[in-house]
């Protein structure tokens, strides 16, 4: 069994991969770098296979870096999205 891929993408850009990881950890990391230095875009980690997302994350500043983690059972529907929660560390 082959390991899964994961795509970073920009939402504004969704054609373009920002980056690929082989691991959750990995592509969380390269995501918060892309919103640390573009505060206000929403990065979208999924799967290559079957384009689950599997985390999104954006940033408030270069400092304040923010994920979501969606609800496979609800998905985004309105009144209750997930929580948008603060990413530790430093990228």
């Amino acid at each position: 069994m082959s390991q899964q891929t994961l795509v970073v993408r920009r939402l504004d850009r969704p054609g373009t991969p920002y980056a690929r990881a082989a691991t959750i950890d990995a592509a969380t990391i390269l995501a918060a770098r892309g919103a640390a230095a573009a505060p206000g875009a929403l990065f979208e980690i999924l799967e290559s296979d079957t384009s689950r997302v599997r985390l999104r994350v954006r940033a408030e500043s270069p400092r304040n870096i923010l994920v979501q983690q969606p609800q496979s059972d609800s998905g985004d529907a309105w009144p209750d999205p997930p929580p948008w929660q603060p990413l530790p560390g430093r990228f």
